[in-house]
């Protein structure tokens, strides 16, 4: 069954989602995330908010003020979300650094990946993060998955069992 909704009639714009980046409350939860996991070196312009950014907050589909309210209202419980889906998926890619294969099928020991540079977490992921984490506050799993296909997120139904375990293990 496909998921219906009515779009709101003001979406942001890059300029909105430059602001909600450059928020305090924002900001905070980004430094108290990098105590625990490497953030990538970035500053917040135009050029780095892409349409995928603004597209990401239409799918979600709340007003923008919403957004901000909400933020702040779930802080910490955002928060904790955030490092135990990191700390979660880190653990799985630690286990499988290539991806899942199934047996037998497994890359040769020359097609492995070898990690050259890591340079750290995006300073816009809370952005997703926090449309997985609000929708997934109020408890709609069927919007979560519509929101998972919609952004293209690999193995939807999987991730949303994932993001579930992790958010009721808070």
């Amino acid at each position: 069954m496909a998921y219906k909704i009515k779009f709101i009639k003001n979406p942001p714009t890059a300029e909105d989602l430059i602001t909600l980046y450059k928020s305090d409350l924002y900001n905070e939860i980004l430094t108290e995330f990098g105590k625990k996991f490497n953030l990538a070196d970035s500053s917040y312009d135009l050029q780095m908010i892409r349409q995928a950014d603004v597209r990401l907050y239409l799918i979600l589909n709340i007003p923008f003020e919403e957004v901000l309210l909400k933020m702040q209202e779930y802080k910490d419980e955002f928060l904790s979300f955030c490092i135990a889906k990191s700390t979660f998926y880190e653990n799985i890619e630690d286990e499988h650094p290539d991806g899942e294969f199934p047996e037998g099928e497994e890359p040769d020991e020359e097609d492995k990946s070898e990690v050259i540079e890591e340079l750290g977490i995006a300073r816009t992921f809370l952005l997703r993060n926090f449309c997985e984490f609000y929708l997934l506050k109020n408890g709609d799993k069927e919007r979560t998955l519509h929101f998972l296909k919609t952004t293209k997120i690999p193995y939807a139904k999987k991730h949303l069992s994932e993001i579930t375990k992790v958010y009721k293990n808070l």
